[in-house]
Formats: C-alpha cells, sequence, structure tokens
C-alpha cells in the first residue's frame, strides 16, 4: 500500500485510514521506531498493572465485591485473628 507524504507546517505527515487504524488496534498514539530504512509503528507497550488503582477505587465508588466481605471457609472458625 503505497501512502502519500505530505507537508504539515515544516514537518511531513502520513494519514492513515480508519479502517487502517481499527485494523492494527491503533488509538491516540503509536510507538514509532527506526529499523534499517523502515519506519516500525507499534502499539505503546503497556504495564500489566497500569490500571489497578484505577480499577480498585471504581469497585470502592460502586461497592462491588461485597461477596469477599462475605467469603468465608472451613478455617476461619478455627483460626485466631
Amino acid at each position: 500500500m503505497l501512502i502519500p507524504i505530505r507537508s504539515v507546517g515544516n514537518s511531513k505527515a502520513i494519514i492513515l485510514s480508519k479502517a487502517l487504524l481499527a485494523q492494527t488496534g491503533f488509538e491516540d498514539q503509536v510507538e514509532v521506531t527506526v529499523h534499517d530504512d523502515s519506519l516500525i509503528l507499534a502499539k505503546p507497550q503497556t504495564h500489566s498493572r497500569e490500571d489497578w488503582a484505577m480499577a480498585a477505587k471504581a469497585i470502592a465508588e460502586e461497592k462491588l465485591g461485597k461477596e469477599w466481605v462475605t467469603f468465608s471457609n472451613d478455617f476461619d472458625k478455627t483460626w485466631k485473628w
């Protein structure tokens, strides 16, 4: 697929179609690397626990997870806290 390079101010840009973006899963940003004479576009790496704090806050705000409060097992009767 050939895509024209366009001038944007003092820079150059390429326009990626909505269909191409949907196919690759790109959203707001891409990771750009140069390998030999090629530009490589990739989804940015995310950290595995990046959204944990937001998810925990949402659970607390929505009062979800109450089932864990009443969760018990046979060892709870003999356990000394």
